[in-house]
């Protein structure tokens, strides 16, 4: 998946560099997009930090709020990707069919996270057989809420709704 994705990457920097971009007229839907026109438009990504994947979070909602008048025909997506994990295993091709993975989480995790602190457990089994576990940490240090800030995003995300009904 990794190489495919960069490949995509690779080729898609090669357009960018052999053709000249050009900035194309907006189109003047009065109606909105109509519903034979409805659109996925997706960015492609290699995510390296969480600073990358809040960064294209934004993005994606500045475009959609760029394009509200597509009365719902628009849809934005994230392809991402993550650079290769430290975790490796090899499976014999006749055990490939039968494995299996679990995500376990920890009962509770209270904020504030701490980077590196256990999150839970990815197990890899085949069969009943356990062949790989791996701790499931988290990346970056989460702070706790206040109640300010809590209410901050229930008004943000209530006026959000209200600006897309209308």
């Amino acid at each position: 998946m990794t190489d495919i994705f960069l490949r995509i990457v690779e080729l898609s920097w090669q357009a960018g560099v052999l053709a000249l971009a050009v900035m194309l007229a907006r189109l003047a839907l009065r109606r909105g997009i109509p519903p034979e026109g409805r659109t996925l438009c997706v960015i492609a990504a290699l995510l390296t930090s969480p600073a990358d994947a809040h960064a294209l979070c934004a993005r994606l909602e500045e475009y959609y709020l760029c394009n509200r008048d597509a009365l719902g025909q628009l849809t934005f997506g994230l392809l991402a990707d993550l650079p290769e994990a430290d975790m490796a295993l090899l499976i014999d091709k006749a055990q490939k069919s039968g494995v299996t993975s679990e995500v376990t989480l920890e009962p509770t995790v209270t904020a504030p996270v701490s980077r590196g602190q256990r999150l839970g457990t990815l197990t890899v089994k085949s069969g009943d057989l356990v062949l790989k576990e791996v701790p499931l940490v988290a990346a970056q240090e989460v702070e706790r809420l206040s109640y300010g800030e809590i209410y901050r995003m229930v008004l943000m995300r209530a006026a959000m709704a209200k600006t897309n009904a209308e």
